[in-house]
């Protein structure tokens, strides 16, 4: 390894900087920063980080410029700097200034990374990725390493649901899987996945989702896209952005229909019968609609205030014919269902930078107010004979009040925060048995958080760390019981550069999954004819020790490694159970497991063939062993992915990505290996860009479990009906200026 590293430093060199707006000193996240050599040849090229800085790596021994630039300010170029073996080129602070001077078009060519990693987390840029284009925030987490979209789009992170998304750092309402379907992918700025979040984020669930919108102080958007699609999948958005001084305004909405047509097959077997489902069709329609609204104003030269409002409606439906065959006889199922969700939430945040410190405060308040059917008739030679019908209403009020403060001493910066959350959630289910008895199951909860937490950062010598540690107050009531408990939540990080262009940092938080109302409530609960939750009040918190470990850098010029392994370990681990219960019906519940261990990890190899074509691999696995009453099962699940992208002169810009998921075991049985592949290309004439994508190719599904000791099976087949296939237009009118009387659009920049 060693002489691996000191190759790479003797070839290669690197230049670095920091890139602020003149006048204010803010940094300017996102600026495009390019190096060109002597003969005016692209180079190499980056984005500066959230606080200006940048890095550009990989430069051979010469003598380059660089040019910097972003949406709204004045192109900046330096002044020629020489390279040397091993060197890395500081060039200070570059300062741009404000401009919005109207000027010709001109094309810019290079290709910004899809996914990148960074220090605590893995960022995804939506508009570097075709295939995902016209879909929404689930179909740009497709491809990303540690990810994987199931085959109704169910979005799961290193395998598990549980994962907590925010948008712009905020709660949110709809459940996860919903507002990864509410935001259309032209609307996100980028996605950012944090795996091992420490003390300041919210420790419930392993990981965190946070998705960025587009709406930077300068940066003025205007933009429209049109999607249509096999099966009933069509949608409009739009993106409006207006400056007025130091000022920024902004609104964006969108009304989608993203809808599948699967096909379904069960057989279920106990000890007194066989039944077992025909290959029948199965129809889902996700339909979101939401506007959005804000303002970021500065209040003098420090100080900005922020209002952000949002209002929508999703509604989810299903429905299909299911027709059961058993030993004594066969019946239709026919499932009609619909869930209505109506929502709207606000927020006021207030920033204040100081000399060498900060203060932010936050308020959020949201509702969401829900209305559900569902009616799946049991029918017998064309008599209804049994099956359920059930309806329900339910409200949830949340509200949040966060305060955090920076200050800068020495070499210390120390960080330090308040939150206050409450949530109140109150619904009524009314479930009708057909010709036996109707009854009504309502649920009350109310759960308040208080926390606070402290965090120092700084570094010796080289390395960087972090220390923190969280403190959490609980208090639940859920009907007619409470939960009282006091938690804390330490976490560490450090990180070390092993030479120029080689990285290796460490990670550790413990982290809690916190069971729902829904899981606690001792009720049987219908979800189908054939299916019933049954809820349990003895279930425990799940703690979490989590434990990373990642490491980058480059094997030769056009080859690139990122790798990460990580340690999970979960006490009172808890997941969904199912069993086969009297005349066929599924008895759902949540189970406590005393542990469950995970080790594992992924690396992503990124292979530049040329200046527009880009080839990843990225394979991932890991080993886990879970402990239940019965024994210890354990298990391997591994995935392997690879994308092509490049740009097709001089028609248009292409992506392919394929990925097998192999055979695993999980607590509710055993999982078949999964196949799926996904290809795009786009076409761009101006302002106009045109997509076409083939998406879950071949991709299905198969499950089964067994109970050898009472003779217990289930089995269930899921596949496509047909991949679904769609176009999107879009129209983008973004300003960046480049230079005197030159103007470019941000989309043609395939940038570095």
């Amino acid at each position: 390894m060693k002489l691996i590293l000191l190759y790479l430093l003797i070839n290669y060199g690197a230049v670095k900087g920091k890139v602020l707006e003149k006048g204010t000193s803010r940094p300017v996240e996102y600026a495009v920063v390019v190096v060109f050599d002597k003969s005016g040849k692209q180079a190499g090229g980056t984005y500066a980080d959230s606080t200006g800085e940048f890095l550009v790596e990989r430069l051979k021994p010469g003598k380059y410029y660089a040019t910097v630039d972003f949406i709204g300010y004045q192109k900046a170029r330096t002044d020629t700097f020489t390279i040397k073996d091993g060197d890395v080129k500081d060039l200070g602070v570059i300062y741009l200034s404000p401009s919005y001077i109207k000027t010709s078009p001109v094309k810019a060519t290079a290709k910004a990374p899809r996914v990148r990693r960074e220090v605590d987390r893995t960022i995804v840029t939506p508009s570097q990725d075709v295939i995902s284009s016209g879909g929404n925030a689930s179909d740009v987490l497709r491809n990303v390493p540690g990810v994987s979209v199931s085959i109704t789009g169910e979005v799961l992170i290193k395998n598990s649901k549980n994962y907590t998304v925010l948008i712009n750092n905020k709660p949110t309402l709809l459940e996860p899987s919903q507002v990864l379907k509410e935001i259309p992918a032209s609307q996100i700025e980028r996605i950012e996945i944090i795996t091992n979040p420490s003390a300041e984020y919210d420790p419930e669930s392993n990981a965190i989702v946070n998705i960025v919108l587009k709406k930077s102080t300068y940066k003025v958007e205007n933009s429209f896209s049109l999607r249509f699609g096999t099966f009933s999948n069509y949608g409009v958005s739009f993106t409006l952005g207006a400056v007025k001084g130091k000022n920024s305004f902004y609104g964006m909405g969108n009304y989608n229909k993203y809808s599948q047509a699967l096909q379904y097959e069960m057989e279920m077997k106990n000890p007194s019968d066989t039944i077992s489902l025909d290959k029948t069709n199965f129809y889902s329609h996700d339909l979101p609609k939401n506007i959005r609204l804000g303002a970021n104003l500065n209040i003098g030269k420090h100080a900005t205030l922020t209002f952000d409002g949002e209002a929508g409606k999703y509604i989810l439906d299903y429905s299909g014919d299911f027709l059961y065959r058993s030993d004594s006889g066969s019946y239709r199922n026919p499932i009609v269902a619909k869930w209505t969700s109506n929502f709207f939430s606000g927020s006021i945040d207030f920033s204040r930078d100081f000399e060498s410190g900060s203060i932010d405060a936050s308020l959020y308040a949201g509702k969401l107010d829900t209305d559900k059917s569902h009616e799946a008739p049991k029918i017998v030679d064309g008599d209804t004979v049994g099956g359920i019908r059930m309806k329900g209403d339910g409200s949830l009020n949340q509200l949040r009040f966060d305060f955090s403060a920076d200050k800068t001493i020495g070499k210390f910066k120390l960080s330090t925060g308040y939150r206050y959350s409450m949530k109140k959630f109150e619904s009524t289910t009314s479930t009708e048995i057909i010709g036996d008895s109707t009854y009504e199951n309502p649920l009350n909860s109310r759960r308040v958080v208080n926390a606070g937490y402290v965090k120092i950062k700084s570094s010796y010598r080289k390395l960087n760390y972090a220390v923190g540690l969280r403190f959490e107050g609980t208090d639940r009531k859920i009907g007619n019981f409470t939960i009282k408990r006091s938690d804390i939540f330490p976490s560490f990080y450090v990180s070390t550069r092993l030479s120029q262009f080689s990285k290796l940092s460490f990670s550790y938080s413990r982290r809690i999954r916190r069971p729902s109302a829904y899981d606690l409530n001792p009720v049987d609960v219908w979800e189908t004819s054939n299916e019933v939750h049954k809820g349990n009040p003895s279930l425990k918190p799940q703690f979490n020790d989590s434990y990373e470990l990642s490491f980058e850098t480059p094997l030769g010029e056009k080859i690139y490694l990122s790798a990460s392994g990580y340690y999970l370990y979960s006490k009172d681990y808890f997941n969904k159970v199912e069993e086969v219960g009297d005349s066929g019906i599924i008895v759902k519940k949540e189970v406590n497991f005393p542990y469950r261990k995970e080790i594992g990890g992924n690396f992503d190899l990124e292979w530049k063939l040329s200046r527009f074509m880009r080839f990843t691999l990225s394979p991932e696995i890991y080993r886990y062993r879970f402990k239940k009453d019965t024994g210890i099962e354990d298990g391997m699940f591994y995935m392997v992915r690879a994308m092509f992208s490049g740009l097709v002169i001089p028609i248009g810009f292409i992506q392919a990505g394929v990925q097998y998921i192999g055979p695993y075991t999980e607590t509710f049985g055993k999982m078949a290996p999964v196949f799926g592949a996904q290809f795009g290309y786009m076409i761009q004439i101006k302002n106009i860009a045109v997509t076409l994508a083939f998406m879950d190719v071949f991709h299905t599904y198969k499950s089964s479990w067994t109970n050898e000791s009472d003779g217990n099976y289930i089995h269930k087949e899921m596949s496509m009906r047909y991949p679904s296939i769609s176009i999107s237009i879009r129209y983008i009118n973004r300003k960046l200026q480049i230079g005197k009387g030159e103007r470019i659009n941000s989309e043609d920049i395939k940038s570095m």
